[in-house]
C-alpha cells in the first residue's frame, strides 16, 4: 500500500475497521471508495476512514470482487494522490483483475498456462475460438478448424466475447492479443 495512504488509514484507526474487506463481501460488481462512503450499510467508522483518505486526495481506488468456489476475493487498485481513473480503463482493470487472480491460482497449484495472461473465466473452447477470431476467421472457418458445427462455433465466440465484455469481434481480437492469449499477427 502506498506509504502516505497506509499511515493515514492507520491514523483513522482502519486497523479496527476494514471497509474494503467488508465491501468485497457486499458488492458483486466493481466499486470505488466513493461507493462505500455513500452506502449507509457501512458503519460510520468505515465511511469516516475513507472520507479521511479522500480528504488527503486518495479518492481513486477501484476494488473488483471476484467470487470463486463459494469464497469472495477482492483485488484493489489504488492510484496515487490526486490521480484520476480514466473511465475507459475501469473495464480493463476489472478484466485484468480476473486474469491476475486466475494466474496466481494456477501458479499456486504448480501449473503453467499456455498464454501470458489467463483468460477471465473463458472455457478452453472459448479460448480456442477467440484465438481463431484474432486470426480473422469466420464462424464457419472456426467450426471447420475445431471440428464442431457452425452454430456451436458461433456460441463459443459469442460467449467468449460477452465474458471479455468486448463490443464486437474486432474488439474481442484486440483484447485477446493484448492479454497475451493470442499472438499478434
Amino acid at each position: 500500500m502506498a506509504e502516505g495512504l497506509d499511515s493515514l488509514l492507520c491514523e483513522v484507526r482502519l486497523g479496527q475497521t476494514r471497509p474494503l474487506v467488508n465491501a468485497v463481501t457486499m458488492y458483486r460488481k466493481p466499486f470505488t471508495f466513493g461507493d462505500i462512503i455513500h452506502d449507509r450499510r457501512f458503519s460510520t467508522l468505515d465511511r469516516d476512514a475513507l472520507r479521511a483518505a479522500a480528504e488527503q486526495g486518495w479518492t481513486q481506488g477501484l476494488a473488483v470482487p471476484v467470487a470463486r468456489g463459494g469464497s469472495r476475493f477482492g483485488l484493489v487498485t489504488l492510484l496515487g494522490r490526486g490521480e484520476q481513473l480514466d473511465p475507459s480503463l475501469r473495464l480493463y482493470l476489472c478484466l485484468i483483475s480476473e486474469c491476475l487472480l486466475t494466474r496466481v491460482r494456477s501458479l499456486a497449484r504448480g501449473r503453467e498456462a499456455d498464454y501470458a495472461m489467463p483468460p477471465a473465466g473463458l472455457s478452453k473452447r472459448e479460448v480456442e475460438a477467440a484465438r481463431l477470431v484474432a486470426l480473422g476467421r469466420s464462424d464457419a472457418e472456426i467450426a471447420a478448424d475445431l471440428a464442431i458445427s457452425g452454430s456451436t462455433a458461433h456460441k463459443h465466440v459469442e460467449s467468449g466475447r460477452k465474458r471479455l465484455k468486448a463490443k464486437n469481434r474486432a474488439h474481442m481480437a484486440a483484447l485477446i492479443v493484448s492479454l497475451g492469449i493470442a499472438a499478434a499477427t
